[in-house]
């Protein structure tokens, strides 16, 4: 099981930061986490928000290759339908020279009008987008000259230079959050990235992958769990709450305008978590941690697990985030290691 952070770089009105500090602050924080052993960091996407949610994930992408030698850095996730898949293709593909190998594009379709309407892109046709824009990229990324006549490519023996470093290129995972998000994830062979109820959604796409004869134990599954090790839950709490409260607000908003269905997760009784919007938030000791992770394990075969680097409301150098990634990578990670 691998372990890794996630970033919105959002950066809100009542807890602004300038914006030159706030990204070199942290980007300190992802160079530590490397230095602390942790294996990945995810990059989240939205645009046009108040609050800087990060609109640019393969920009910060190539800083964030820039400052580690090790980490994985990811998408969570790229709104391909937003994209020209050419110009991502090639993109991704400069940054998989720069890192090392180490990019991974986890892909979604997007949601939010206002996002769609101001890029010109219509949003009734996120789906074919989506679909069309994987096979343009996995195409691309082959090596091999590609002739392609869809519906929005239109590509005669284009040839990708450089290519990626990795031949056939970076793995490619799709967020899913419904039935069908999870059976387009399944056909096109994407890792998983599963919302909502996630052991539903892990459930359709693996039964899909099956039945196409595929074993789902082939790929991989991230689930963003936030966590922060603490002996006074109650007292973190405190401190999160705000922050969390502005994060599941905005979150319940954008997907009710976007005809998504809200996420309502379960609090498993005398478990040492605190339910939010898109998960459960971790709040502990290292041992209480460490048995919700297997426990959660359990009930979701999640091979990488993340969580907010810079939870909303503190900053990325706050003493107490600092300590409890101290802690998690030297008292939990080591437990879902080999020995």
């Amino acid at each position: 099981m691998r372990f890794g952070l996630a970033y919105d770089f959002r950066n809100p009105e009542q807890w602004w930061m300038p914006w030159t500090a706030f990204y070199g602050a942290v980007l300190d924080q992802i160079a530590y986490a490397e230095r602390l052993g942790f294996d990945s960091v995810w990059i989240t996407e939205h645009h046009f928000v108040d609050d800087g949610y990060m609109p640019a994930p393969l920009t910060m992408a190539a800083a964030i290759a820039a400052r580690t030698t090790r980490l994985r850095i990811g998408t969570f996730i790229l709104e391909l339908p937003l994209y020209h898949a050419v110009h991502v293709a090639e993109q991704v593909a400069v940054l998989d020279q720069l890192s090392g190998g180490r990019i991974e594009l986890g892909l979604g379709l997007g949601y939010r009008e206002e996002e769609f309407r101001a890029l010109g892109v219509p949003r009734r046709q996120r789906v074919s987008r989506f679909i069309e824009g994987v096979q343009v990229l996995r195409a691309l990324w082959s090596g091999a000259p590609v002739t392609f006549h869809g519906r929005y490519y239109d590509l005669d023996h284009v040839r990708l230079s450089p290519p990626p470093a990795r031949p056939g290129g970076p793995p490619l995972w799709a967020g899913a959050m419904s039935r069908p998000q999870a059976e387009r994830a399944a056909a096109l062979r994407l890792h998983l990235m599963p919302q909502g109820d996630r052991r539903e959604t892990f459930d359709v796409w693996a039964a899909a992958l099956r039945a196409a004869g595929e074993d789902p134990a082939a790929y991989q599954v991230l689930v963003n769990r936030p966590f922060v090790v603490t002996d006074d839950p109650a007292a973190t709490w405190q401190r999160l709450r705000p922050g969390e409260q502005y994060r599941a607000a905005l979150y319940r908003e954008w997907l009710v305008a976007g005809g998504q269905p809200p996420v309502h997760p379960q609090q498993p009784e005398g478990s040492p978590v605190v339910p939010i919007l898109e998960g459960r938030y971790l709040l502990g000791t290292p041992d209480q941690i460490a048995r919700e992770i297997a426990a959660y394990r359990e009930r979701v075969p999640v091979t990488e697990l993340i969580a907010w680097g810079v939870p909303l409301g503190l900053r990325p150098d706050d003493p107490e985030i600092v300590r409890s990634l101290e802690r998690f990578a030297r008292e939990v990670i080591p437990r879902f290691r080999p020995s």
